[in-house]
């Protein structure tokens, strides 16, 4: 850290002897040399990658010009009639220059407002290669001759002016022409380059040389304090009149420019001239720190924050507010030395901003949602610092190449977020050369403000670098997540006349300042308080861009998150207001031009294909044309395939389908698919475990059931009984994925539908239990030795009570389902076979929380109650009620870990994938066979006999029917068959089914039918 002050103590304090002027011209010159070299290389970079096919879509002799075009040329090619096209034709000719600016404003105009239009962007112009290449040729010429020309004004002129402002402007400004020009599609967008390369031009030019003339050196500047003011103010009026409009009702535009860069520098005249005059009074009363400044001093100064807070109010942005109220601080505590008002100004500016927050003013409080949760937060058009993010991420420390990243894919990637589009394509290295060059700005205007020969001069020059150096701050600290985002321009770099010419303004006044600079061998004439409060500035500001912005932001972002963050999802609401899932849209856009595999069956029957060419297919799983040969049978399973694999999707295939593994290798293929001998990988086909003729069975017995029974929802599952591998997975209602239509995509995302077809109920269906949820009870008591324990059931029992954790619980009474006898003295086994409730819940009191929750642990169950919850409630959870929830593939587990002897097997969904967990013993062997053995006795003799009796094998299983606050309780049914030699357990659920043996038990019996032909 030593060092780096050092440097930059170094940097702001190099002075050219005064002696020979005409040198610190020749270090400009040398300068100017080099950095225009490097911007014309970088233009024919830009310019070169703009023109790839694989970049922006060439101009064939097919491609129509729509401002060439006749009135019969562009009826035939947008389908309209001819009466439309003459009046387009006649709109068009009456607009500025007869033309139309981009391709996309003819779609717009109000001639073809509400027409059925054949639209095809790719296949119309709005100008030619030839006048592409004449423009671009013309405006990179007039930018170099107007830098050059500065620079002869300065030699001949001034000769003692700083000879560093001008390449670094030179150097910023050619940033920002190329990163407008990278941006836009050249044949068919706007043509901001020209409009940006003519600001740049005249701002330099007038603006920046006006402060030059012999008319300016001659005017009193540092008497029109409050004229400044007065214009300030007027500027003001036409922004809050109906001359002033904007975004979201923010008034920011007015008579054709941006009045707000223009009350910034008068502004800053304004307290420069007030402050100048008012110094010595100010210091002789503002360092005492028992007296306040004299209310004649307090009063326009407490002026110029109502000032900031009107316009905080006009504009709806804290932007412009902080860029005044800091440089109207700064300027202060530069004339005073006192640290107490910008401690006082940062806690008033807070509170501003918390007000503008409460209140929603405009886009800020959006803003500051984006900024605390940039990649999930429930606001529409809270994606925009995301995208920044992904998009510098993406670029990581290289970049992405001039003119080959995709900037544009940012909202605002030329104006607010042109940063982030340096990021992207000039990487961490382009990024951080930025913020170094705008470091060393500030150093040497502040090095200027120091030799000032009078203090207007000083203060002028102190107050438009902090301008400056605020400025790109609030910017660069927003894009990269630093600070919340604020619609301020990035100095020099941003599109937008305005703020151009307040920009060279600037630096041409800095460029006056340092013309008459004192002396060496004079002493400085600066305030005793100046050198100090200087420095803290300096530090300040240099720290937050370099320290801050660079290192704690972007060398995390580009280089150290770079990868996770370009690959991470973001969550905002969509139009429809439901908040889903959003991709880094480079990475996506890389993805589609990849063949993704093929997803198939475990006998090979084809599950999903790509569709083939002018083949209809289905986007809305994998943003490709797909085929679904089998439509709704096994659209669940299809749809969790084609996704991202997580812990809430086990069967997600992306990666391998569509051959880029993990998003960190498409974020490499992405960056290196430009370069030579890039590799072009291919999807590769998945094997599911699934059974699609077993899952025909079970979606056909399911949906019946459902529909007889119950409310029409539910859900079965089928697992291989050694393996555990998945072999069906039936959801009721299902929708068929080769008939959605967008309508039907939207409505099925929607609340609307109750139903909600897309919740894969085997996995994601959350249910209590019910008396299945005693084999895990009985498999606690088991392991606990428990397996004697003896009841008598009298129905019902009163007054049940319990004690854990030294609390002491009771429940009024715990009773069997309505209509069932009493069971007399019984042990586990013939409680299993009639399931008593009133056994279950003294049993679960008997074997005790603990040992209940390692039961409920070693079947990994994910949605049962904690340790304590468990013992709050314990009775109840011990025959599957209270607070125990499950999924119908849990409970399927269950029953397929006492058919395979206690080992509980990993669930296996993809062959040839490794489980995300290894088996696991559950119970022993002989436990296992004592349990499976009551299941046997359940179907034989039990609450499920005569359910399975066609079938010709013998079957184990449990029924349960989960009781609800309201309506007919669920219908459970989990088991495994044939008894001797398991091939397939199972389980379903059919909501509001009614008892288990009625419903859920028919859908397995047609399983178990499927399975064992």
């Amino acid at each position: 850290m030593h060092s780096i002050k050092h440097a930059f103590a170094v940097a702001g304090t190099i002075q050219l002897p005064m002696a020979n002027p005409g040198q610190r011209r020749g270090v400009e010159r040398s300068l100017l040399a080099f950095v225009t070299l490097l911007l014309i290389v970088g233009f024919g970079l830009v310019y070169a990658a703009k023109m790839l096919p694989s970049v922006t879509p060439v101009i064939t002799s097919q491609t129509l010009n729509v401002n060439a075009a006749s009135a019969d040329q562009l009826a035939h090619e947008l389908s309209i009639s001819r009466s439309k096209a003459r009046e387009l034709v006649e709109f068009r000719d009456s607009r500025p220059g007869h033309a139309f600016p981009s391709v996309y404003s003819v779609r717009n105009s109000k001639v073809l407002k509400g027409v059925a239009v054949d639209w095809q962007a790719n296949m119309m112009c709005v100008r030619t290669p030839a006048e592409v290449r004449l423009n671009f040729t013309l405006f990179v010429t007039l930018f170099v001759i107007a830098f050059w020309a500065y620079h002869l004004l300065l030699t001949r002129k001034y000769p003692a002016a700083d000879p560093y402002l001008l390449p670094l402007v030179m150097f910023l400004a050619g940033v920002g022409l190329l990163m407008v020009f990278s941006v836009k599609d050249p044949f068919r967008d706007s043509f901001s380059f020209v409009t940006q390369a003519r600001g740049v031009v005249l701002a330099s030019v007038i603006a920046g040389m006006l402060p030059l003339t012999a008319a300016y050196r001659k005017l009193p500047l540092h008497r029109y304090g409050f004229a400044y003011a007065a214009g300030a103010i007027l500027l003001m009026f036409i922004l809050m009149s109906p001359l002033g409009h904007g975004p979201a009702g923010a008034k920011v535009m007015a008579l054709g420019f941006e009045p707000v860069e223009i009350i910034k520098v008068l502004l800053v005249f304004f307290v420069a001239s007030y402050l100048a005059e008012r110094r010595l009074s100010l210091q002789s009363s503002w360092t005492k720190s028992a007296k306040l400044p004299e209310l004649r001093d307090l009063i326009p100064l407490a002026a110029m924050y109502l000032f900031v807070l009107l316009l905080f109010a006009i504009v709806k942005d804290m932007g412009p507010a902080v860029l005044l109220y800091g440089t109207f601080v700064t300027l202060v505590y530069l004339v005073t030395g006192r640290a107490l008002y910008p401690m006082v100004a940062l806690v008033l500016l807070l509170v501003a901003g918390a007000a503008g927050y409460a209140l929603h003013f405009g886009f800020f409080a959006t803003r500051v949602d984006m900024w605390l949760h940039p990649l999930d937060n429930h606001n529409r058009l809270g994606g925009q610092l995301a995208m920044g993010l992904w998009g510098m991420a993406t670029g990581g420390v290289f970049g992405t190449g001039l003119g080959l990243g995709n900037p544009a894919l940012v909202p605002r990637a030329g104006s607010d977020m042109v940063f982030t589009s340096i990021g992207e394509e000039l990487g961490l290295v382009g990024s951080l050369t930025v913020l170094i060059v705008y470091a060393v700005i500030i150093l040497r205007g502040f090095r200027i403000a120091r030799n000032a020969v009078d203090d207007f001069d000083r203060l002028l020059a102190a107050g438009l670098t902090t301008l400056i150096g605020i400025q790109a701050i609030v910017i660069t600290g927003g894009a990269t997540g630093l600070v919340p985002l604020t619609g301020v321009t990035l100095p020099f770099v941003s599109y937008g006349t305005s703020s151009l010419m307040a920009d060279f303004l600037s630096i041409g006044i800095l460029m006056r300042i340092s013309a008459k600079q004192t002396p060496s061998d004079v002493a400085s004439v600066a305030p005793q308080a100046y050198p100090r409060a200087a420095r803290v500035v300096v530090t300040t500001i240099v720290t937050i861009l370099l320290a801050g912005v660079g290192i704690g932001r972007l060398i995390v972002v580009q280089g150290v998150q770079d990868k996770q963050l370009a690959t991470q999802a973001l969550r905002i609401p969509d139009a429809d207001k439901v908040v889903r899932k959003h991709y880094n849209p480079r990475l996506e856009a890389m993805a589609l031009t990849i063949p993704r595999g093929s997803i198939f069956d475990r006998n090979g029957n084809l599950l999903a294909r790509n569709a083939k060419p002018g083949e209809p297919g289905v986007r809305y799983f994998c943003n490709r044309p797909r085929v679904y040969p089998y439509g709704p049978i096994g659209a669940n399973i299809v749809l969790a395939a084609e996704q991202r694999h997580g812990t809430t999707n086990p069967i997600g295939c992306d990666e391998i389908l569509s051959g880029l593994g993990d998003g960190s290798q498409m974020l490499e293929l992405y960056r290196r698919r430009n370069l030579p001998f890039a590799p072009h990988p291919k999807g590769t086909d998945v094997t599911l475990t699934l059974d699609i003729a077993l899952q025909k069975a079970a979606m056909i017995a399911l949906n019946r059931a459902a529909s007889e029974h119950g409310n029409g929802r539910g859900a079965a599952v089928a697992l291989d009984a050694t393996s555990g591998e998945l072999l069906a997975a039936a959801t009721a209602p299902t929708f068929n994925p080769n008939t959605l239509t967008n309508e039907e995509w939207d409505a099925l995302h929607s609340d609307a539908d109750p139903a909600n077809p897309l919740l894969n109920r085997p996995f994601a269906g959350v249910y209590p239990p019910g008396s299945t949820f005693k084999l895990v009870t009985a498999t606690a008591a088991l392991n606990a030795g428990h397996s004697d324990f003896r009841v008598k059931c009298a129905h019902d029992i009163d007054n049940v009570r319990w004690t854990f954790n030294g609390k002491h619980y009771s429940r009024r009474r715990i009773t069997d389902e309505t209509g069932m006898p009493s069971h007399g003295n019984e042990g586990m086994a013939n409680a299993v076979r009639v399931s008593c409730n009133v056994y279950f819940g003294r049993l679960a009191i008997d074997i005790g929380a603990t040992d209940l929750e390692h039961a409920i642990q070693a079947y990994h169950f994910s949605y049962c109650p904690t340790l304590e919850k468990l013992g709050e409630d314990l009775p109840d959870c011990g025959y599957g009620q209270g607070q125990v929830l499950a999924t119908p593939l849990e409970m399927a587990r269950v029953s397929q870990t006492i058919a395979a002897k206690g080992v509980l097997a990993p669930a296996l969904f993809v062959k040839g994938v490794q489980p995300d967990e290894p088996p696991s013993a559950v119970m022993t062997s002989a436990n296992a066979i004592a349990l499976g053995t009551m299941m046997r006795g359940v179907v034989a003799n039990g609450t499920a006999k005569g359910v399975f009796d066609s079938l010709g094998v013998d079957v184990a299983g449990k029924t349960g029917s989960a009781q609800l606050n309201r309506g007919k309780t669920h219908s459970w049914f989990t088991g495994y068959a044939p008894f001797d030699t398991p091939k397939i357990a199972f389980a379903c659920v059919i909501e509001h089914g009614g008892y288990g043996r009625t419903a859920a038990a028919s859908v397995c019996r047609e399983m178990i039918r499927a399975a064992v032909k």
